[in-house]
């Protein structure tokens, strides 16, 4: 998408570029440029719109309403993933960039973003009710102390237990860099995923 959009840019500046050689100060120029500027944005708005569509029927349609997270596979309904969460809020916040940047005010960014905070709010959740098992990973690096990857979509707790799966910290330590990442640039646009009560 990206690269699409700096080669339809360079174009059409290129284009403006000759059009202003060829008359200098002219009223067409400057209709030209703002004509390219309009049309420029509104195909931008139709790609971003058709991400949107697929972002919808495939990502969002299956974010568990009440913990935020997504399921390892579409069709299941009871287990919900973190690496799986991860990413999409990765895919769904990268959208959200997107409207933003055009400032798109008919509500996707809003829904987009807001999608993506919920996720973040439903891993850490799940992972505050682990918080014991922090210390005790710090202390000894072992798959019984790990914080766990799978969930229960409805109601964010463990599925598995220590002995049946080996969970996130021994051996995806990627995904919670990851995690904290993601986290770190959603608070860098003023997203609130965490609240304080005093």
């Amino acid at each position: 998408m990206q690269k699409i959009f700096n080669k339809v840019y360079f174009f059409l500046c290129s284009r403006i570029t000759q059009i202003r050689n060829i008359r200098q100060g002219s009223v067409i120029d400057i209709d030209a440029e703002m004509f390219l500027k309009i049309s420029n944005y509104e195909d931008t708005v139709k790609q971003l719109d058709i991400y949107y569509g697929i972002v919808k029927r495939q990502l969002l349609r299956y974010q568990s309403c009440i913990t935020g997270l997504f399921p390892q596979i579409s069709s299941d309904r009871k287990v919900g993933s973190v690496r799986e969460s991860i990413y999409c809020a990765a895919a769904i916040w990268s959208l959200y960039q997107a409207y933003r940047r055009i400032d798109d005010d008919r509500g996707k960014s809003y829904e987009l973003g807001q999608s993506t905070i919920k996720c973040m709010r439903g891993i850490l959740e799940c992972w505050i009710k682990q918080s014991s098992r922090i210390e005790l990973f710090k202390k000894n690096q072992c798959d019984r102390y790990a914080l766990h990857c799978k969930f229960h979509l409805d109601t964010g707790d463990e599925i598995y237990k220590d002995i049946d799966y080996h969970h996130l910290q021994v051996s995806n330590n990627n995904i919670t860099n990851f995690c904290e990442v993601l986290i770190i640039s959603m608070i860098q646009e003023i997203c609130i995923i965490i609240y304080i009560h005093l």
